[in-house]
């Protein structure tokens, strides 16, 4: 979760802001995935806080506070809160979006055994299963499949039921993968980390700090990468 403030912080974040910002829009206290928490100016005493899906604009809860009659403790109980259901819905839709997908993977699974829907479950109900029916190699099947992008974008385009089911999950989809890809990636390096420790902990890491005088962030790493390009001794991150 994107957190711009914290629930302790709301009254502060709403005087500084009432007068500026807030006079013209509504300012991002919170997001995660398309869901959002967004503070709205009420009046010179009174905000209110929404939970809004962000890409379809629609509000799923709101509450307006009154900074003279609530401490920041009361409201800041209230914002977790708000916080907590927009991270519930926010995994609910992903499961429903999985979920969603991995029956098209399903139907895509069973056309490839020759088997029939119909057929699959009656030998479900019946416990008739053999290996290659089993469900298990459906699972192994997923497991490699749902992560590959290609294939992923193929099956949403076969099994879709609208073009407008098609894009919402072709975009979830390519998110989604991503994210789990970036996730699994971490987990190779806390992994190796683990595998490496001793070596690591044995290391000290020194920061300084550079200006460089450049047009852009791009051009100054040039140039700082250009004064570095002849260090051979010893390791260096460029940050930034």
């Amino acid at each position: 979760m994107f957190t711009y403030i914290k629930p302790e912080f709301m009254i502060a974040a709403f005087c500084q802001q009432r007068d500026t910002t807030l006079l013209d829009r509504s300012i991002c206290v919170a997001r995660l995935g398309d869901f959002a928490v967004t503070m709205e100016r009420v009046d010179d005493h009174r905000f209110s806080l929404s939970l809004e899906n962000a890409t379809e604009n629609t509000q799923y809860a709101g509450k307006i506070f009154d900074i003279d009659k609530s401490t920041k403790e009361e409201i800041a109980t209230v914002v977790d809160d708000l916080f907590k259901k927009m991270q519930y819905i926010n995994e609910k839709q992903i499961f429903d979006n999985r979920e969603n997908i991995w029956k098209m993977y399903a139907l895509s699974w069973l056309k490839e055994q020759n088997i029939s829907l119909d057929d699959y479950l009656d030998i479900h109900m019946t416990g008739e299963m053999d290996e290659q029916t089993h469900w298990e190699s459906f699972e192994e099947y997923m497991s490699h499949e749902y992560l590959n992008v290609g294939s992923t974008m193929r099956i949403i385009e076969e099994y879709a039921q609208s073009d407008e089911e098609r894009e919402q999950l072709k975009s979830f989809a390519a998110k989604d993968i991503v994210e789990l890809r970036q996730r699994h990636s971490l987990e190779q390096m806390q992994e190796e980390f683990a595998s490496r420790k001793d070596d690591f902990f044995e290391k000290k890491i020194y920061g300084f700090g550079i200006e460089v005088v450049a047009q852009s962030r791009d051009e100054a790493r040039e140039k700082l990468q250009a004064l570095l390009k002849d260090t051979t001794s010893g390791e260096f991150i460029i940050r930034g």
